[in-house]
């Protein structure tokens, strides 16, 4: 009888097991094979000032600047829009064409720019940390985006569609109807996704947009955003 049980536990157990890797190869079948390679990293934007001989003067930033974690090809959620808005990046192969505009931007649900959420838009790759005014003096922002891409081709990378980013920003409390989103970069002829990202009010995301604007700057004495950060060039 006890021989018996056991055999019924162990078939339980296997069928149980059979079952969960055949869901986790299921979701894996979604993902886009040729995206396996590729790095995301989040930017999250804010005003920084700075000082050149006697003049003050403030630019926009990454304070935070971070990779993120991707499990198959879902991207960990999104906790915080940030005063300014968060950027999510992706970093590939040099020499590897990922098509990127083959792939729709598609959200769930959609919202307007005013409510905040989920686009794609441009990284502006001079808001790096490591190319900040006073670590590139005298540079303009056409300098440091060259700096930028120099820097990646010597690691082998490159940054994956100028306009394919995904921008977010906190919803408006005044006007905000949801509470999450779902959205992903889905090829609509091999219905394979690249990255599927979300974010929701309980992750955190309660700032609003356009916040920051009136901060104020940097006291003397005081730490800046910019006195912590680490850069992508600084992991290892």
């Amino acid at each position: 009888m006890q021989k018996y049980l056991w055999l019924k536990l162990s078939i339980g157990a296997i069928v149980l097991f059979a079952f969960a890797v055949g869901t986790a190869v299921s979701a894996d079948n979604d993902c886009d094979p040729n995206y396996k390679d590729v790095e995301l990293y989040l930017c999250k934007a804010d005003r920084v000032s700075y000082k050149v001989g006697l003049k003050q003067d403030d630019i926009a930033t990454c304070v935070e600047n971070k990779k993120l974690n991707v499990t198959g090809c879902e991207v960990e959620p999104v906790k915080d829009g940030g005063n300014l808005g968060t950027t999510i990046y992706m970093l590939g192969n040099l020499k590897k064409d990922y098509d990127i505009d083959r792939f729709e931007f598609q959200c769930e649900p959609e919202t307007g720019r005013r409510m905040g959420g989920m686009k794609t838009a441009s990284f502006d790759k001079w808001m790096h940390p490591n190319y900040f005014p006073t670590k590139t003096p005298g540079k303009y922002s056409e300098d440091r985006n060259a700096m930028f891409d120099k820097d990646m081709a010597k690691k082998g990378r490159k940054l994956i569609g100028q306009n394919r980013s995904v921008f977010f920003t906190s919803p408006d409390p005044s006007i905000m109807k949801y509470d999450k989103q779902v959205c992903q970069f889905f090829n609509a002829s091999t219905g394979k996704v690249a990255f599927k990202f979300s974010w929701s009010t309980d992750a955190g995301a309660k700032k609003v947009m356009g916040e920051s604007a009136d901060e104020p700057k940097k006291e003397e004495g005081k730490s800046s955003p910019m006195d912590n950060i680490k850069g992508i060039f600084d992991m290892k």
